[in-house]
């Protein structure tokens, strides 16, 4: 390694502008060493093991200046006296709790590091132990990481491909050591004052000769954005180095990494689901080649990385040189990899809404990458019918442009599985030819019987025409395609709540969990349905709360929690709680929010909290007749329902109550006509049952009631017991004896 440049003429510090001492070059020790802990100020608590001050000398090492502070530890400026240099001097912070595990993995990373000796490679001097605590010695360099280089301007594709060229090489040498990184990224990578790379924090080093990890069970390794997929998994091998070269190179060339998240959650399922983008369609105008490198690493399985780091330095090197490279960037590939990735995306994990309208943004650029290939568009008319089909677009430009994705589909490839696929949910969605979906899809399966996709929609378009028993035959099949998706699972956990089998409804959601438990609302319906099945606030509430922080503030999850509170009378916290969920920021005029801004209504009365005349004149504002779009869905009619119910305006709510009904009529579809009649979970619209009890109709609602009560899909009898809505209908005796006639579960039969 290169001493530390010497600058006499620099005064202050190049980066913060700290003045700076006479031992010191162009920077300040603090931002020289910053990079060995990758962190910026770090509280206390963060190395609560360590004494608040060392020995003075510290062995053999005159400490001149703390660098910085992390979970591992302090890192100090010192001065080896014997030899009079500088050094890094990093010394392990650890708790009593876990002291030998800390100590064992501070160790191991001093003798990974002690394996290697390479130039592109921080070197170490000397290990050891002081007392109670382990220390060791390494290169001080003068330079700053890859991540603060390239902070508001990425490199220029020359100097990119230079420097990670190098990291190749040295990430290769580490291989052909047994040594796996495993957390290689931009701030674990220091550029020194010659500009040539060094990798740097071996603290999740992986020997390959030893494959247990010295940390707790189901944590996962690694930095989220710069992750392998089969890292979040738990598995490691040379090839994660791989997919981290390809991800710093993409951040060194557009300045962001290739996934992202709000938070480490959504990153991780980002890196598992998500196809990695090209870094020209973050940053236009980065050449083909380096487009192809960055791709080819960060392929999703590992069979299609390259196969070693120094195949990546060459194909650089090659680039660097101006000759061809070995791999290339063909854009139908990226097209292919797209409809892959969303396919398998849906299959394992569903799609809720934000995710469908992400996927047809995607699959929009598939077809100008590759305009003859028919399954891209077969899939985007699939999506775009999903829209319309859910309720979410009912206009007729979505319906125009799933058929102009379908025609062209058709006219390229016919008899596709992709093309037949689609041709049924359109014919659903948009022609209401439910029977000629059905036909197709059946086709489809006969000539493809595992085709999981078709197995699934058959279950749930029979679920919708209420052929319950055919519904669980379908899906039971989509249970056996390949790869194993919790999706099916899931399904048939709705179709027995929908039933009321609460306990089967339970069963089957837990199963889809332990498939895959990525999926929130997946999580969420565990937490749901084992709720209906055994009806204790307290443990549900428990569960609820068990979510990470960051999933706990989202209105799905926080409607639930304030659900369970509301059940449980402890108003003002469901209030606060449901408040700190509401943006008054984003909140735009729409029958979705006037249903949120109403709920947030009745949370301030229950709990008699203040606001409420203001919240009352915003919801009256936001009904105005001239701000809510026509052409309603049915979802979109409930919800303005609630609200005027929820204001008392009881001919408005009506109105509305029955324009939903009039736009999904029963019997043409038997789940969504019946949660429309009726009062089922509170996660959908309301149904008019619900309408009836909230104004007071105790009446009409009585007088419904009994022909809803063995209706699946239309009466959820948790919800009636829990609710304060109908506290006064339960003190009815007309509910109790209506009450004791529910089927638990309910009797059906297909007809």
């Amino acid at each position: 390694m290169p001493p530390v440049a010497q600058n006499s003429a620099a005064s202050s510090c190049t980066r913060c502008g700290s003045p700076l001492p006479e031992r010191a070059g162009g920077l300040c020790l603090t931002c020289i060493g910053s990079w060995a802990l990758n962190s910026g100020p770090a509280s206390d608590a963060a190395v609560a093991g360590l004494p608040t001050s060392l020995p003075h000398p510290f062995g053999d090492y005159e400490l001149l200046e703390e660098l910085g502070r992390g979970g591992m530890g302090v890192v100090y400026a010192a001065r080896q006296r014997a030899l009079n240099r500088l050094v890094a001097l990093k010394v392990l912070a650890a708790g009593p709790a876990r002291a030998a595990e800390a100590h064992s993995r501070f160790e191991r990373e001093a003798q990974t590091i002690a394996r290697l000796s390479h130039p592109g490679i921080v070197a170490i001097h000397a290990a050891g132990r002081m007392g109670e605590l382990s220390w060791y010695a390494m290169d001080l360099v003068d330079g700053l990481d890859l991540a603060r280089v390239c902070a508001g301007d990425p490199l220029e594709p020359r100097e990119a491909a230079r420097i990670v060229a190098a990291v190749a090489r040295a990430v290769q040498y580490a291989h052909e050591a047994g040594v796996i990184h495993r957390d290689l990224k931009p701030s674990n990578i220091l550029i020194d004052a010659a500009d040539q790379p060094h990798v740097v924090d071996f603290g999740l080093a992986r020997w390959t000769q030893e494959p247990a990890d010295l940390t707790h069970t189901g944590q996962i390794l690694g930095s989220p954005a710069f992750m392998a997929p089969e890292q979040a998994a738990g598995q490691s091998s040379a090839a994660v180095d791989i997919h981290a070269l390809g991800a710093v190179l993409f951040f060194a060339l557009t300045g962001e990494p290739p996934y992202s998240g709000a938070h480490a959650a959504e990153v991780l399922a980002r890196v598992v689901s998500g196809a990695a983008r090209a870094p020209s369609q973050v940053r236009p105008g980065i050449p083909a080649p380096l487009d192809a490198i960055a791709l080819r690493c960060l392929a999703r399985e590992p069979a299609g990385r390259y196969p070693t780091a120094r195949e990546v330095a060459e194909d650089l090197e090659l680039w660097l040189a101006g000759a061809s490279v070995k791999t290339h960037y063909v854009p139908a590939a990226e097209a292919r990899l797209i409809v892959e990735e969303i396919r398998r995306t849906q299959w394992l994990e569903g799609l809720q809404r934000h995710g469908i309208l992400g996927a047809i943004e995607r699959l929009g650029r598939a077809t100008q990458l590759a305009p003859d290939y028919a399954d891209a568009h077969a899939d985007l008319a699939r999506l775009h019918a999903i829209v319309v089909s859910s309720g979410w677009d009912l206009g007729p430009a979505r319906r125009e442009l799933a058929r102009q994705s379908l025609a062209r589909a058709e006219a390229l490839e016919p008899d596709a599985d992709a093309v037949h696929l689609a041709r049924a949910f359109c014919l659903n969605a948009l022609d209401k030819q439910t029977d000629d979906a059905v036909r197709v899809l059946r086709a489809l399966i006969e000539r493809t019987p595992e085709h999981g996709q078709a197995l699934l929609t058959l279950g749930r378009l029979a679920l919708h025409a209420g052929r319950w028993n055919e519904a669980g035959g379908w899906l039971e099949r989509a249970m056996r395609a390949e790869p194993p998706s919790g999706l099916p699972r899931q399904l048939a956990a709705y179709r027995a709540c929908l039933l009321r089998d609460y306990p089967a409804a339970a069963t089957w959601i837990d199963e889809a969990v332990r498939i895959d438990p990525r999926p929130i609302v997946r999580r969420l319906m565990r937490v749901w349905y084992a709720w209906l099945a055994d009806p204790d606030l307290g443990r549900a509430l428990a569960a609820i709360r068990a979510f990470p922080a960051e999933e706990r503030t989202t209105r799905l999850i926080g409607g639930m929690e304030c659900f369970f509170l509301v059940a449980q009378r402890r108003f003002k916290e469901a209030h606060a709680l449901y408040a700190s969920t509401t943006d008054d920021a984003d909140r735009v005029a729409s029958p979705q929010a006037a249903c949120e801004l109403a709920e947030l209504l009745r949370l301030q009365r229950l709990a008699g909290a203040p606001g409420q005349e203001a919240t009352e004149t915003e919801l009256r504002a936001m009904l105005d007749p001239t701000r809510v779009k026509s052409g309603r869905s049915a979802h979109e009619s409930a919800c303005l329902a609630y609200a005027c119910a929820v204001l008392g305006e009881a001919e408005q709510a009506r109105q509305y109550m029955s324009e939903a009904r009039a736009t999904c009529p029963w019997p043409g579809d038997v789940i969504d006509g019946a949660r429309l009649a009726g009062a089922s979970e509170f996660l959908f619209a309301p149904g008019e049952l619900v309408i009836f009890a909230m104004l007071g109709d105790h009446d009409r609602f009585f007088a419904e009631l009994p022909k809803w009560i063995n209706v699946p899909a239309a009466v959820d009898v948790r919800y009636l017991a829990f609710d304060p809505w109908f506290e006064a209908v339960r003190a009815d005796p007309r509910y109790r004896a209506i009450m004791a006639t529910a089927q638990m579960p309910i009797r059906v039969g297909d007809a």
